[in-house]
């Protein structure tokens, strides 16, 4: 077979992510980006570290629970992945949004509950 000549309309054009095109990616923009993300990736690290932890000591519950957080957190990290790549909608912004809403939720949710039940 023979190498085509056939050239895409999209070749030397510079490209750009749906991702830049919404937030216009300046370095402020791209800072607050980073500082959320780390802020709420510790959050949820220690969430699950303090379950493990407790979970050794005291009830093997909290293991599931711990399960559960980061099964959210892996689906939530591969969405804003291909959101920043630009291959999801602008509509899925707000679902991405209410899924990093609920993580939140369900780490602090999980603290009250081990703190609940050490404290009783």
């Amino acid at each position: 077979m023979s190498v085509s000549s056939y050239k895409s309309l999209e070749e030397g054009r510079p490209h750009r992510s749906l991702y830049d095109m919404i937030f216009r990616n300046t370095r402020v923009d791209r800072f607050i980006d980073i500082s959320i993300e780390i802020i709420i990736s510790l959050f949820t690290t220690g969430t699950l570290i303090y379950l493990v932890i407790e979970a050794i000591r005291e009830q093997i519950i909290y293991i599931f629970i711990a399960l559960c957080i980061l099964i959210s957190m892996i689906f939530e990290a591969k969405l804003v992945k291909y959101y920043r790549k630009g291959e999801l909608e602008p509509k899925f912004k707000k679902l991405i949004l209410g899924f990093g809403i609920s993580i939140l939720l369900q780490c602090n949710i999980a603290l009250f509950i081990v703190i609940f039940n050490h404290y009783k």
